[in-house]
């Protein structure tokens, strides 16, 4: 990893960008800051939301004061097609072909129609290979390719939350000493992932079709209010009993599924592996939800907190200023690690 580039997180809601330095296992934050994703920017990729969404992305950048032109982006797991997979030792060549096949089947979209990526995580007994593939529609990347052009950046990878999550638990000083999982509450959906200290990269992953966008929907449609009112109620009362508004009732089912979805997730690892989940952590979007760290631990009966990021970090006005929200960083932070 070098100070020689900068990583851009896009998803569907918010832009991110972050630029920082890591050495003696402590993370210098150099730049950090965020802006409004252009809205339907990943369903509209037009040329007008190209040239818009590159005035977002030039706007920070020039806000935050970054000289480096190089970005390594990141995509939320919504937008893209991945999966830890285990295969034979082969040549590259081989690989590859047998990837692709594979890919094939998992994927519900003609081959022709996405780019396909793999990287190795590890190498395991019996001459085996742990990796993951990531697969990226093609218009989707191109759309992202077109508006760094037109925001004069060089665009050097593009990754997705898993991929460069699971690069950054294995790689940056260990934040998880024992079995757990973490539980990415994205915009548009929420992935799941087993951490085992014993083992390379995430041992287990899944993703759920609830996202933060879901929580904002149903309070809109059961309050009758506009988006910044909805979140503004999400932030400072979320799943509070003790306010003058219960927004429990309405929002207790989205939770509800994720937390069965983590459940069966925790079972399947006991009854599998032999592993018991000992502690959940919340990264991302959970740090717009008041108490909902409380209220999933209620209802799983496990350890339940944000992911305790601040540790990792040299202490500067810049993560003084973002102290309450680190965690909501994390990927774009991740994205830096290649």
């Amino acid at each position: 990893m070098a100070n020689k580039v900068f990583s851009l997180h896009i998803d569907e809601y918010l832009t991110k960008i972050a630029h920082l330095n890591y050495r003696n296992n402590k993370i210098e934050l150099l730049s950090l800051g965020f802006d409004a994703t252009v809205n339907n920017y990943f369903t509209n990729p037009t040329e007008k939301s190209a040239a818009t969404q590159s005035q977002v992305i030039s706007r920070l950048y020039n806000q935050l004061n970054i000289r480096e032109n190089a970005v390594q982006i990141v995509l939320p797991d919504s937008l893209t097609y991945s999966q830890l997979m285990v295969m034979p030792n082969l040549k590259d060549d081989d690989l590859a072909k047998s990837i692709r096949l594979q890919v094939e089947e998992l994927i519900p979209l003609p081959i022709n129609d996405v780019n396909i990526d793999f990287e190795v995580v590890d190498k395991l007994p019996d001459d085996r290979l742990l990796l993951i593939f990531i697969a990226v529609q093609k218009k989707i990347a191109d759309h992202i390719s077109h508006t760094l052009e037109l925001a004069k950046l060089e665009p050097l990878s593009l990754e997705n939350d898993l991929n460069v999550l699971g690069r950054f638990v294995t790689e940056v000083n260990p934040l998880v000493p024992e079995p757990s999982i973490i539980c990415n509450l994205g915009f548009s959906s929420s992935s799941i992932y087993v951490i085992n200290p014993k083992a390379a990269y995430f041992q287990y992953t899944k993703t759920v079709k609830i996202g933060f966008y879901n929580f904002i929907r149903d309070l809109k449609m059961n309050y009758n209010v506009d988006d910044k009112k909805t979140i503004q109620m999400l932030q400072n009362i979320g799943f509070s009993q003790n306010s003058s508004v219960n927004l429990v009732p309405v929002i207790d089912p989205l939770l509800e599924q994720i937390s069965s979805e983590i459940s069966r997730t925790i079972s399947f690892m006991r009854d599998r592996y032999k592993i018991n989940i000992k502690h959940i952590y919340l990264l991302n979007y959970d740090v717009y939800i008041a108490h909902i760290a409380e209220r999933m631990q209620n209802r799983l009966s496990v350890v339940t907190n944000t992911l305790p990021v601040g540790q990792l970090f040299l202490p500067n006005p810049i993560t003084q200023s973002f102290r309450h929200s680190l965690s909501s960083f994390v990927p774009v932070l991740a994205g830096h690690f290649r």
